[in-house]
């Protein structure tokens, strides 16, 4: 094996019970999720922003801050310790793999907690970095770059849009509709349907 395919190898943190392959963040708040759209080919879907664990993190709570950093072209940014100190009040949503065991873990948290640790979400302000960052490599394939806007899509439409197979998995595991809420009823009761139809 090449040094190079040796890279890119998938590698896998141990939390003690699962071996972790990758993380991310979905942020929410009373009226949906923070999301980004993410082009790949001819392909445009929503997702949760997050990715591959690679061995110089050291942790998934440290892959899930640099790949939050990554993908929003850092217009945000969170630690590793954050994620680490959110997570012991907020627990994981966890998505299996091929094999049927846990494979990604999201962290699935308010807007409002984000705040705390300094996290805004700027969707003008990504624009602004993407387009800057677009810029000064023109040497790197603009098709690189996958993330391509980030925007705040409510309950309602979450159904109607096309979402990427791992955002599916995570809002059918998580416990985010599943209160009183007259949107997140609607939601489970409906747009999770319509979700597994696509």
């Amino acid at each position: 094996m090449s040094k190079q395919n040796s890279y890119r190898k998938k590698f896998r943190w141990y939390d003690g019970k699962r071996n972790l392959t990758a993380g991310g963040l979905l942020p929410y708040d009373s009226d949906g999720v923070w999301v980004i759209r993410e082009i790949s080919g001819e392909k445009s879907e929503y997702t949760d922003i997050g990715g591959k664990y690679r061995f110089e993190d050291g942790n998934i709570y440290n892959t899930i801050a640099r790949e939050f950093g990554e993908e929003l072209y850092y217009s945000s940014e969170i630690l590793g310790r954050d994620v680490k100190e959110i997570e012991k009040t907020i627990k994981f949503t966890y998505i299996n793999g091929y094999h049927k065991r846990p494979v990604y873990a999201c962290l699935i948290v308010p807007v409002d907690v984000l705040k705390k640790y300094g996290v805004k979400l700027d969707p003008k302000l990504f624009e602004k970095n993407r387009l800057e960052i677009l810029k000064q490599n023109k040497f790197v394939p603009v098709e690189y770059y996958k993330s391509v806007e980030l925007c705040h899509v409510t309950f309602k439409e979450i159904g109607s849009i096309c979402i990427h197979r791992r955002l599916n998995q995570i809002l059918k595991n998580s416990e985010l509709f599943d209160n009183s809420k007259e949107t997140s009823i609607l939601f489970s009761k409906i747009n999770i349907s319509n979700l597994e139809e696509k």
